[in-house]
């Protein structure tokens, strides 16, 4: 039987591949193994996206967070998933939830504090109306804003989770 790290290892190795069948049966393998590790759930809402399994992806996403709810990669991670659901008003929620806990850790000098900053105003809690969750349809203004902004949002992320 290999250990948690050997299957997740081989679970990368697979994904690098382009395998993602490979990497999805050996990173259930791991959850199964070991359920309270999140690296295998992060891995394998990747590979469940890469496959185009949403849901799938989306459940793994959220069981990562179950077990670390301030990994803002992850975070940014589910954002995907959900909007290709269809289920924009929760990709939208989770995103204040993001930009809330982005901003906590950022120097308010910081150029990406600035443009959160400008996001916050184009997509904040205050314009969230019965009227902007209709709204939230693929090709809306504000969904297609959003898109825009997701190479900020990444990066903001990315520099989120560091210590």
């Amino acid at each position: 039987m290999s250990s948690f790290d050997e299957l997740l290892a081989k679970a990368r190795d697979a994904g690098r591949r382009g395998n993602d069948r490979e990497a999805t049966d050996l990173l259930i393998q791991a959850v199964e193994l070991e359920p309270e590790r999140p690296e295998a759930y992060r891995e394998l809402g990747a590979a469940f996206q890469r496959a185009k399994d949403h849901a799938s992806a989306q459940s793994a996403y959220e069981k990562c967070l179950e077990l670390t709810p301030d990994d803002t990669k992850v975070m940014f991670a589910l954002l995907a998933p959900l909007l290709d659901l269809g289920l924009p008003a929760e990709a939208f929620a989770r995103l204040q939830r993001l930009l809330a806990l982005s901003k906590a850790k950022l120097d308010r000098d910081d150029e990406l504090f600035r443009t959160l900053e400008a996001v916050e105003r184009e997509f904040g809690p205050e314009t969230v109306g019965e009227d902007v969750i209709a709204d939230l349809m693929p090709e809306s203004p504000l969904v297609v804003k959003l898109g825009e902004r997701l190479p900020v949002l990444e990066k903001l992320a990315e520099r989120a989770s560091e210590p």
